[in-house]
């Protein structure tokens, strides 16, 4: 019984995880004609890192016209990328369950006049997927990028309620 109810879980805590990762992945900021999109990547090293928080600070006078978080490394959005009306950057502050590792997105960035090297970054930490809440060194950069189109149908499933 007690197996059935851990695999009858891990289901559940598998289309939960679907969910929230399909749904409100798209965040509309300002509308200006698209030309160029780059990705926010994390380079981890060596390390696993589960938490992340930053700002992209961007040049005076630059509107991002979208922000996509759908098919990054972080899963739960402690407080989603946006770009405030009036200011030149971006806070985003995420959180991945294992952690990650290596080279990863963090979110696509969708603009038409922003060049890569016009950029920075301040306020950066990340903490290692270690369970004591240790900083790490990570390495943010923005580079020109595509998003992927999704285009597989999500994985049916039955909601239960018991």
């Amino acid at each position: 019984m007690k197996n059935l109810q851990q695999t009858t879980y891990a289901r559940r805590l598998r289309m939960l995880s679907t969910y929230v990762f399909v749904v409100g992945c798209w965040l509309s900021v300002v509308g200006v004609a698209s030309a160029a999109t780059f990705v926010v990547q994390v380079d981890t090293g060596n390390q696993t890192v589960n938490a992340i928080e930053g700002t992209l600070l961007l040049p005076p006078g630059v509107l991002v016209e979208e922000i996509y978080t759908g098919n990054t490394a972080i899963l739960l959005w402690v407080v989603a990328p946006a770009q405030k009306t009036g200011e030149n950057s971006i806070f985003f502050s995420g959180v991945t369950p294992g952690g990650l590792y290596g080279k990863k997105p963090l979110f696509y960035i969708t603009n038409a006049s922003l060049s890569a090297p016009q950029v920075n970054f301040s306020g950066v930490h990340s903490y290692l997927d270690d369970g004591s809440g240790t900083e790490a060194a990570v390495r943010l950069s923005i580079v020109p990028a595509a998003i992927a189109e999704d285009t597989a149908p999500p994985e049916p499933f039955e909601v239960v309620i018991s």
